[in-house]
């Protein structure tokens, strides 16, 4: 956890060993963040993201990845484009998939299967060797109207508690493009602050 100690943040292990660093930095998720200290609350809205994985006998598609214009699964990622194995393998993205969370397993897996029957002409579905699904309900904070003025910069919170991950202000949505911009920010923030 953390705690406030005159002015300066401290951390306590499970194991109740205290420590008094001279720099804080987390990138964890904000929710997460929220239990290390209760008087750190940020946001209290999640969204979850389902990630379907699947394998095919023979390529979908060439591309690194393609988007699918209306249809629920949004984005189809190919591993293969990404690095050196020779498998078809493949990633679905679902962002804010808060809609599928009463969904079955057996369901998701008939809506693949229709939406790729949909968008591959010589799709047949004997070809998929495997499908697994994952389903992180509190994946990012819900980047709403509401909450999105909420969102700290990334750097310096207070004290000696930086800040950085995709709950931050970087002009971007809540992605793994806002982690890695945020945590450029942070670090400049800090060797800024430290250099000075």
């Amino acid at each position: 956890s953390l705690a406030l100690n005159q002015n300066r943040y401290l951390v306590e292990l499970r194991n109740g060993q205290i420590f008094s660093p001279d720099i804080v930095i987390s990138a964890i998720p904000a929710h997460r963040l929220n239990g290390l200290n209760p008087e750190l609350n940020f946001f209290n809205k999640m969204t979850s993201i389902l990630s379907i994985h699947f394998e095919s006998s023979k390529p979908l598609f060439i591309e690194a990845f393609i988007g699918l214009p209306d249809s629920p699964l949004q984005w189809i990622f190919r591993h293969a484009a990404f690095s050196d194995q020779k498998r078809e393998i493949y990633s679905v993205s679902i962002s804010a998939a808060d809609s599928f969370e009463q969904t079955s397993k057996a369901e998701i897996e008939a809506l693949l299967i229709k939406e790729l029957n949909h968008y591959f002409k010589n799709f047949e579905q004997s070809q998929i060797l495997y499908i697994k699904i994952i389903h992180e309900k509190k994946a990012t904070f819900s980047d709403d109207i509401h909450q999105k003025p909420q969102r700290p910069k990334p750097g310096l919170m207070q004290h000696n508690l930086y800040l950085c991950g995709d709950f931050t202000a970087t002009d971007l949505p809540a992605t793994l493009e806002s982690a890695s911009l945020s945590a450029k920010m942070c670090i400049s923030d800090l060797e800024k602050r430290i250099l000075c």
